[in-house]
């Protein structure tokens, strides 16, 4: 299994929204894990596990610097978990 690092997501989504974030760019995204701070707020980032390094490379290619809502672009790179 290989993950993605993402990073400057909306701080109102839910492991749900990140994991429909892939499955809606056509990817088969296998578990997502947002992170979250000491006192339960959002830091705006998490992991998603893909099945493959290629689906992972994939993922990469068609999110990184995807328009997010509230003006972010999303940040996907290969996690070094």
């Amino acid at each position: 299994m290989s993950s993605v690092f993402v990073s400057n997501l909306p701080s109102t989504y839910s492991e749900k929204d990140l994991t429909d974030i892939f499955k809606d760019a056509g990817l088969k995204p296998q578990k997502a894990k947002l992170l979250f701070d000491n006192d339960g707020k959002s830091k705006c980032a998490g992991f998603v596990d893909f099945g493959n390094p290629k689906d992972t490379a994939e993922a990469v290619k068609q999110c990184n610097n995807m328009n997010m809502s509230e003006g972010k672009r999303l940040n996907v790179a290969v996690a070094n978990k």
